[in-house]
């Protein structure tokens, strides 16, 4: 005989981590196996994910401009920022440039100063989606002839946000036990498209096209791990809100 169960999960009620990476402990009587032939099947029904993460973070605010003789490292405070406020950070980090926002090529243009020098920019981490280069850039100008933006600014660096849970890797995958090695921790539970604007609520309902199932033989699921990153697996660190 099956036996439904809706059982809701909010990371503010979290036995331990963050808001954007947390284990929570389920009642050992909530999911329970019938012991002879019974299987575990678990969905996501629905999910809320608060978007309240910054668009500069230590990922994507640090790097380095050379003169032919020194290279400053230069690293943007964290925060969330629009084009303007964005464009006044990077004035006050290089003094005696002309940081100039383009608005109608969404890039920015940095003037060095009048000193005869050629400089040269490298970024080691992400900073060159926020500032609207290519991966592996390192763009030169001089005062005559400034560096520009290749591509458009890219505030906001991801596209969806992925839920992962300490579940099988493979969809409909089984496992025997939740102490098995088939617990890959990198598995992602549901992926939300972000077509909101920024701080609103980032929803998932899911339908029969989009219900992921996964079935375990497990006699109990006890504590499960969430945590949330962007599309391309990189980490978002929530400064409050929550998710369920």
């Amino acid at each position: 005989m099956q036996r439904t169960q809706l059982i809701h999960i909010s990371s503010a009620n979290r036995r331990s981590g963050t808001p954007a990476d947390f284990w929570v402990t389920l009642p050992h009587a909530a999911i329970k196996l019938d012991r002879t032939r019974g299987r575990i099947k678990v969905s996501v029904v629905s999910a809320v994910v608060n978007r309240s993460w910054y668009s500069v973070t230590a990922a994507n605010s640090t790097w380095s401009v050379f003169d032919g003789s020194t290279t400053t490292n230069l690293t943007l405070p964290e925060g969330y920022y629009d084009v303007n406020s964005l464009r006044t950070a990077l004035a006050a980090l290089l003094p005696g440039w002309g940081v100039t926002y383009l608005r109608v090529t969404n890039k920015f243009r940095f003037t060095p100063p009048p000193d005869g020098k050629t400089y040269r920019f490298s970024f080691p981490g992400y900073a060159y989606e926020l500032l609207g280069f290519q991966h592996g850039a390192q763009p030169t100008g001089t005062n005559a002839s400034p560096i520009v933006s290749q591509r458009p600014v890219k505030l906001n660096r991801e596209n969806s946000v992925c839920v992962h849970a300490s579940l099988p890797k493979e969809r409909g995958a089984v496992v025997d036990n939740l102490a098995t090695s088939g617990f890959v921790e990198s598995h992602v539970l549901v992926a939300i498209p972000i077509d909101a604007a920024p701080f609103d609520n980032i929803t998932f309902a899911a339908n029969e096209s989009d219900m992921y199932t996964y079935t375990l033989t497990a006699q109990h699921l006890d504590d499960i791990r969430f945590w949330v990153t962007d599309d391309t697996g990189r980490a978002l660190h929530y400064n409050d809100g929550s998710m369920r």
